[in-house]
């Protein structure tokens, strides 16, 4: 006879090794650090969820596995995962101008907020506006960049703070939820 919740099994030992390595990149912070920011630069700064409650977020993804009632494994399951992916999103910003942003250490996406020519200083520190918007999203706005990203529930308080910091001219327009 063929056990009918093996494949789930199976499908569920995968997801686990995958988040197991992908957090794991968070716990070596040199590593992290050098993969987003690709070698390139060592005065970046980044926000990023803590990797601590990633790991607590795979073992409790790990423990979800186990139980009498197949639907709610899967429901316990699917949260756990879904809350794991919001976990893994990046920001990062660079002295140089330049905003990256990814999943899991792993830059997806730069946008430089200086001009190629010109002054970077007058436009990073003083033209470039930043507002957060509905749907836990960040509008990075200059004469040259007018982007709009995604930063997600768990990592906007973190980006807030970073840009705070590295752009004076942060605004709180919006909804922040």
């Amino acid at each position: 006879m063929v056990d009918a919740t093996r494949p789930m099994k199976v499908v569920s030992l995968i997801l686990l090794s995958v988040m197991t390595c992908l957090t794991a990149i968070g716990l070596l912070p040199d590593f992290a650090t050098f993969l987003l920011a690709q070698g390139s630069d060592g005065l970046m700064s980044h926000a990023a969820f803590d990797p601590i409650a990633q790991v607590l977020l795979v073992a409790l993804f790990g423990l979800c596995s186990y139980g009498r009632n197949r639907n709610m494994r899967l429901v316990a399951q699917a949260t756990v995962f879904a809350v794991w992916v919001l976990s893994g999103r990046v920001v990062s910003i660079f002295p140089d101008g330049r905003l990256g942003r990814g999943w899991f250490y792993v830059e997806t996406a730069r946008v430089n907020l200086c001009p190629d020519s010109g002054d970077c200083e007058v436009t990073y520190y003083y033209d470039t506006q930043v507002e957060t918007l509905a749907g836990w999203r960040v509008r990075v706005s200059n004469a040259h960049v007018n982007e709009t990203f995604f930063v997600g529930p768990l990592l906007l308080p973190r980006v807030v703070r970073l840009l705070k910091a590295r752009l004076p001219n942060m605004e709180h327009e919006g909804a922040q939820q």
